[in-house]
């Protein structure tokens, strides 16, 4: 667990004004650079961020005022007598009032520390924390509340397609004509298609047959049925890693999972898909073959 050390002490001191910038002058204008960041702006909160399903992580800052405020409250000693915690909460479908968690725990924080990885080790739920000093006692005096936070889902996300936009009002009415629009593909994969089902079309007219379009002007058309298959394939593996799918390499998504749609026309289909850790030191292979048959 890694956790900022180099910030100021639990029971630090208030925060100076920020240095003045320094101007910087040359014939094309003036330009203030400012100063540095404080290392507090004097306040107490805690704020919670989502890193991934099962770690969130939080940073705080303690004001002057509200150390001084626990102290006339509950004697001078306060800091001596209690260790300085974080009590986490998973608030998942409650509206919470402070005493209705599904379930809580706590995290023993060191003083000087200003941030903090939190294991919670559940995805797809709700959780908030409070800051504050567990007594030794077991009295917990909360000195501030954070911001609710939600974990993603712990697997591949069942949206697996994207929706594409088509640009060319011509090239969009030859797929409604076609019917391709009703089963969804990209540019490259509908032209290809599209372009399939047309040479079809003009094969079957040269042979005086009665294929879907070869229809003469002011001819109603029949019945008819399009048919077609796509292959999707998807998955999962570390987020850093390299991936390649038949040979070319595939950028994956923030959270390492990755989709991909195929044309799948009669025959065999290889699929080889390999990942390989950032460090180059290890690495898997799924390869999925398929076999298409249409009567």
């Amino acid at each position: 667990m890694s956790n900022d050390k180099n910030d100021a002490t639990f029971s630090g001191s208030s925060a100076g004004s920020s240095p003045k910038g320094t101007p910087s002058t040359g014939t094309q204008g003036y330009v203030d650079r400012g100063g540095p960041l404080p290392d507090t702006y004097n306040d107490t909160l805690i704020v919670l961020l989502p890193r991934d399903p099962q770690w969130i992580f939080a940073y705080w800052e303690i004001s002057d005022k509200t150390r001084e405020e626990v102290k006339n409250k509950y004697g001078a000693n306060i800091l001596q007598r209690s260790k300085p915690a974080i009590r986490v909460y998973d608030v998942t479908n409650v509206n919470f009032n402070g005493a209705n968690a599904n379930r809580s725990f706590d995290i023993f924080i060191t003083p000087e520390a200003k941030n903090w990885y939190i294991y919670v080790g559940m995805p797809k739920r709700n959780y908030c924390a409070d800051l504050g000093l567990l007594v030794d006692d077991g009295v917990f005096i909360t000195l501030a509340r954070s911001n609710v936070v939600a974990t993603p889902a712990g697997g591949i996300s069942d949206i697996y397609d994207e929706q594409w936009m088509l640009v060319k009002d011509d090239f969009e009415k030859l797929m409604k004509l076609s019917g391709i629009d009703k089963i969804g593909a990209s540019s490259a994969e509908a032209m290809r298609m599209l372009t399939q089902r047309l040479e079809s079309i003009l094969a079957v007219s040269s042979k005086g047959g009665s294929g879907v379009g070869a229809l003469k002007p002011g001819t109603k058309k029949g019945f008819w049925l399009i048919a077609d298959a796509e292959l999707i394939v998807y998955g999962a593996t570390e987020a850093d890693a390299m991936l390649t799918v038949q040979g070319k390499p595939v950028k994956l998504r923030p959270d390492g999972t990755f989709s991909l749609r195929f044309a799948f026309p009669d025959g065999e289909l290889d699929i080889p898909i390999k990942a390989m850790s950032a460090d180059q030191s290890d690495s898997r292979q799924i390869t999925i073959k398929a076999k298409r048959h249409t009567k």
